[in-house]
């Protein structure tokens, strides 16, 4: 992870995230992205790399879009923010963490933060 950061003299707030994103998160956008399969088929590798770049910041734009979603629905749905909340604190406060961090491990939602409000 230093070294990740040293590379471009970068203190991330969150580098393992940040990581994350850049090693799967763009990568799987960009190989769905058409206009850069197109390029990758039909053209020589210049113009192919040139779409690539494009479609690498399409793929931020669109990760960033999800992320101002989230702060938007937050902010302006009171439904959201208490189950946003609920799952959060719920997770947070479980008898069986050890430590900070335990209550990241599922991304999977379980059937009752699913069911919140039904």
């Amino acid at each position: 992870m230093d070294d990740f950061e040293q590379l471009f003299n970068i203190q991330w707030r969150d580098a393992e995230a940040i990581l994350m994103v850049i090693t799967q998160k763009i990568p799987t956008l960009v190989s769905f992205d058409k206009a850069y399969q197109n390029a990758r088929k039909y053209s020589d590798a210049e113009n192919a790399r040139i779409e690539a770049e494009l479609a690498i910041k399409r793929a931020i734009s669109h990760i960033l879009a999800d992320h101002i979603e989230l702060l938007q629905q937050f902010t302006e749905n009171p439904r959201f923010r208490e189950w946003l909340t609920s799952i959060v604190v719920t997770r947070c406060t479980t008898s069986e963490l050890n430590s900070p961090g335990e209550c990241c491990r599922s991304p999977v939602l379980s059937p009752k933060e699913r069911a919140f409000g039904v």
